[in-house]
């Protein structure tokens, strides 16, 4: 276990659950772009660890990190992915990403290209549609939020499934009722659900998922 500490103002307890969340953060847009957390729960993660967190207004707050005892020659690399090799997450294929919120929209842009995506995006999602209408071969993949203005990301899929069948359709989603739709049944329009708060690892696996042909039923 390794813990550590500070003594500054603490975290309200209002996003004490959220802090984790991909792209949350509570500094001015443009100051950050909230990876930080969200990239140490994915590599604690991924060891197989945990974190808890404590924290009091006005005294500070403690994160205890906790990783398991280290096993010679173990390795939680699934069989398939140590064939792939390093590599198997890149890709160039055409990505029109969708979210209300800038900061989300720069961060995820940023991360796919990286990896030799190449990333369009839209802040609203009625002019995504447009987009995707105006040339529907253009994109291979759609990456949306559920919850905008104008146009939930369900409908969105749904009408853009509409004018071709054959693109995949990515939804990230923190609704409740999604995730437990998503355990029984396919939701319309839909290829795949990644449930909110979430890792950067899960979304580029189910990027790379998804554009390998392989079905993820949401």
């Amino acid at each position: 276990m390794l813990s550590v500490s500070d003594t500054g103002h603490g975290i309200p307890k209002a996003i004490l659950g959220t802090i984790f969340d991909p792209f949350f953060t509570t500094k001015q847009q443009g100051k950050g772009t909230g990876m930080g957390l969200s990239v140490v729960h994915g590599i604690v993660k991924n060891h197989g660890g945990g974190i808890r967190v404590e924290s009091v207004a006005g005294q500070g707050t403690t994160f205890r990190i906790y990783f398991p005892c280290a096993v010679e020659g173990r390795s939680d690399l699934d069989e398939s992915e140590k064939k792939k090799g390093p590599d198997w997450l890149k890709g160039t294929e055409r990505i029109l990403l969708v979210d209300d919120k800038e900061d989300i929209l720069d961060a995820c842009k940023s991360l796919l290209g990286t990896l030799g995506y190449r990333v369009q995006t839209e802040k609203e999602s009625l002019k995504a549609l447009a987009r995707f209408a105006e040339d529907p071969q253009v994109f291979d993949l759609i990456i949306t939020d559920d919850v905008m203005p104008g146009l939930a990301g369900t409908d969105l899929a749904i009408r853009t499934k509409a004018i071709r069948p054959d693109v995949r359709v990515m939804l990230c989603s923190g609704s409740r009722m999604l995730r437990r739709s998503s355990d029984s049944e396919r939701i319309e329009g839909i290829d795949c659900v990644v449930s909110k708060p979430c890792t950067i690892e899960e979304i580029i696996r189910a990027v790379r998922t998804l554009l390998d042909g392989t079905n993820l039923d949401p």
